[in-house]
This record gives C-alpha cells, sequence and structure tokens, in this order.
C-alpha cells in the first residue's frame, strides 16, 4: 500500500498543468531515460523555476528549467533550437549542454548541465565594480567564438544579455562561460523585417529603425554585454524607446567628434612644413621676411612645449605676432597630439584653451585674429 507521500507525489504528477502545481524541494521528476530529484530552486522568472537537481542514474547534479505556462508551440521552438545547435561541441564553442526535455505534469521541463552564476549575478555579487579588460577579454572570446558558431549554423540567438550568459565554475575556471536560452532563437532564412526582438537595452538599432536582420544584431548585442562589464551598468537605457535612440545618436556624435578632432591634429603636424612655419626666414633680415611675418599673424603658428627644439624656436613661437612693437604678445602653447588617454587630452585641451583665452585678454589688438580663429577643440 502506498504512503500517503507517495500518493501525494502521484496526484500532482497526474494533476492538470498549472502555475500552482510547479514541484517542490525532494520532489521526483521523471523522464523517458532517468528520473531526477529536486534538491533546491535557483532562480524564478516568468517563463517559470530552474531547479537543481540530482540525477539519480549519473548521480550528477543538472538544472532543470520547468516552464510554468503550456504554451506548446513555443516549448517545441524552443526544444527544435536546442536539438539544433547540440550538434556544436558545446565546450568548444561555449554553449550549454542540452541534456533531456520531458513533462511533469503537462509543464514541460528541460534539462541542463549545472553551471554557476550568470554574468548578471557576479556583477552584482560584486555590488557593480566593472571588470577590468583582463577579465573582459576572454568573455569577449569566447561569446564571439559561440556566436560563429551559430551563425555557421544558420541560427540567431536574439536575447543575448548579461543573465544569458554563464560562468562555468568560477572558482576553478575563472571567466570560463557559457552562452544559454535559445528560448528567442531563430533561423536566420526565418528571419523578417519588422521582427521585435531583443532586451531593450541590448536591442540593435535596426531591429528598433525596421532595417533589414541578421545575426548582426547578436553582434552588437556583444558589445552591449562588454560594456556592461567595462561599466558596471547598461549602456542603453532600457525604458523609453526615444532615449535609446538619443543615446546611439549621442554617441556618435561624439564618436565623429572625436575622431574629427584627432584628424584635425595630426592636419596640424601635417602642415609643419618650412613653408608654413617659415624656418628658412626666421634669421633673414629683410623686408620680405617682415611682411612675410606680419601675413601670418591671422594664423599664429603652435609649437609643442618641450620640444627636442627649443633651443632652435626661442620665442619663435610668437613670431607670427612680432610686429615694430616687437616680443610683446601672449606665448601659443601646443597638443599632445599623441596622447593616449582621452580624457587627460580632453583635460589638457581645456587648460590649453584657457591659456589662451586667459592670455588674450592682455595681448595687444594684433591679437584679435588668434583668438577668433583659434579651433575649439
Amino acid at each position: 500500500m502506498p504512503s500517503p507521500t507517495q500518493e501525494k507525489r502521484k496526484q500532482k504528477e497526474t494533476a492538470p498543468a498549472h502555475p500552482g502545481n510547479l514541484p517542490e524541494e525532494q520532489d521526483i521528476l521523471r523522464s523517458k531515460t532517468t528520473c531526477y530529484q529536486i534538491l533546491d530552486f535557483n532562480g524564478e522568472g516568468a517563463f517559470g523555476k530552474v531547479a537543481i537537481c540530482l540525477d539519480l542514474n549519473t548521480s550528477k547534479t543538472v538544472a532543470i528549467k520547468i516552464h510554468k505556462d503550456t504554451e506548446d508551440d513555443l516549448i517545441e521552438k524552443e526544444v527544435a533550437m536546442l536539438k539544433a545547435v547540440s550538434v556544436l561541441d558545446p565546450n568548444k564553442k561555449n554553449i550549454v549542454r542540452f541534456l533531456d526535455d520531458f513533462r511533469y505534469h503537462d509543464h514541460s521541463c528541460l534539462a541542463f548541465e549545472m553551471l554557476d552564476m550568470s554574468l548578471w549575478d557576479l556583477l552584482k555579487e560584486r555590488q557593480w565594480k566593472p571588470l577590468s579588460l583582463n577579465e573582459i577579454r576572454p568573455v569577449a572570446h569566447q561569446l564571439l567564438v559561440a556566436f560563429e558558431a551559430l551563425k555557421s549554423i544558420g541560427i540567431m540567438h536574439t536575447d543575448l544579455k548579461p543573465d544569458n550568459v554563464m560562468l562555468v565554475n568560477h572558482k576553478d575556471q575563472p571567466f570560463k562561460i557559457k552562452l544559454i536560452d535559445f528560448g528567442l532563437a531563430i533561423h536566420t532564412s526565418e528571419v523578417e523585417v519588422g521582427m521585435m526582438m531583443q532586451t531593450e537595452s541590448y536591442r540593435a538599432p535596426e531591429v528598433n529603425l525596421g532595417l533589414p536582420l541578421s545575426e548582426s544584431v547578436d553582434m552588437w548585442a556583444v558589445g552591449c554585454v562588454m560594456a556592461f562589464l567595462y561599466f558596471g551598468a547598461n549602456l542603453f537605457p532600457c525604458n523609453c524607446p526615444y532615449h535609446w535612440m538619443k543615446t546611439v545618436v549621442r554617441l556618435v556624435e561624439d564618436h565623429l567628434e572625436y575622431e574629427d578632432r584627432m584628424t584635425f591634429l595630426a592636419l596640424l603636424r601635417a602642415v609643419k612644413h618650412s613653408f608654413i612655419t617659415m624656418d628658412h626666414l626666421k634669421t633673414a633680415a629683410s623686408s620680405y621676411s617682415d611682411t612675410a611675418i606680419e601675413l601670418m599673424t591671422v594664423s599664429p603658428l603652435e609649437t609643442s612645449e618641450g620640444s627636442d627644439n627649443d633651443n632652435t624656436n626661442e620665442d619663435y613661437s610668437n613670431a607670427a605676432l612680432i610686429t615694430d612693437h616687437g616680443k610683446d604678445s601672449a606665448p601659443c602653447s601646443g597638443y599632445d597630439a599623441d596622447s593616449q588617454d582621452s580624457a587627460a587630452e580632453t583635460k589638457d585641451r581645456q587648460s590649453e584653451s584657457d591659456t589662451v583665452r586667459n592670455a588674450s585678454s592682455n595681448s595687444s589688438s594684433q591679437n584679435v585674429g588668434f583668438n577668433l580663429g583659434h579651433p575649439r577643440l
């Protein structure tokens, strides 16, 4: 005669699907090939629960995703994607290993290898302290390998975010990761213009703009995940399409402005031809050289402070301002165009601009051309 506990379990297993009928700790889940005992639960979402289970045949710990709803079409699609992805080597291609699928009183259950924690949980554990570039590098490489493999079999993930990148065993294999959750994956051949996909903060511009879609949307999401790890926060807002687009445009504008600034500074280096610098005229004492110097007052020359040629350029940084009144004008300071630190470079440029503005207030009327023509960097 079955015990009351066994009878209760049998009733639960044969009961119709309902969110309230989800299994509990110590319950036994039976598939066609094995049985799983629930040890604990590791998170719950809109889809259902993730249970930490013991495979009673192999004595290995596995993770089982238990769906709340019974939308057969969506679940069948997810299972089909998982089986399609299973042709890839889960270890070499950094993709979660899919083990089993079965039902528990009509709730779909999907069994996977047991992993550690997500990138989201990692940063939360670190109190949102960003990762270093050395820590981000292996994560980036593994994700690129995973998405290259998915592209090779014509599948788009379409739901990459920190929650869906799991650390395998962070203690023993730091930053070894695997890509999970193929519930929204789709064959590339089935993608159509206008389809909505991806979480807002990780959504590619072509999705929001209704442009042709390809595997590139996943690559955009990879970049957003890297930014999340680097800054400890999402790069793009998730609560308003307008603010999302404004952020995208602003980033592009800033990038173009920075590139333009670097190009301009490269131009400054390129135009230091002797024809422009008048090196061959600076020692000549003639009306011709005096006229040349006077005409260059509308476009004063800049020299870098502390250059190797300070002894040959003495006071010549002001040559364009020399007139019959002598060298009584404000000095011009140069730019360190080879700086690798853009933040320090911006600060230096601001300091230099302030210096020029302060100096110009004490300069003669002949310096007005310099002040008005100085590029706003």
